[in-house]
């Protein structure tokens, strides 16, 4: 099969950047993704999201401390 894992992609290289921005320009053209707001407990220092029954006794299910209720724009899929 002569197959090769020997190239290294970088998230920041400006092909990659430019790809992913074709790819979801022409998502959002299409309608498959759109703007809104997501709102959720979030745990700081998990950087994590979590759903009200997710939580244990209002707490983190991680890592046990406190959550914050937080409401931020974000892309959805349709």
């Amino acid at each position: 099969m002569e197959i090769s894992y020997d190239r290294f992609i970088r998230t920041t290289d400006d092909y990659h950047v430019k790809a992913v921005q074709k790819i979801f320009k022409q998502l959002y053209d299409q309608g498959d993704i759109y703007k809104s707001a997501y709102e959720g407990w979030y745990c700081t220092p998990c950087e994590s999201f979590f759903t009200e029954t997710q939580l244990k006794d209002g707490k983190c299910p991680d890592c046990g401390r406190d959550v914050e209720l937080l409401k931020e724009e974000s892309y959805f899929f349709r």
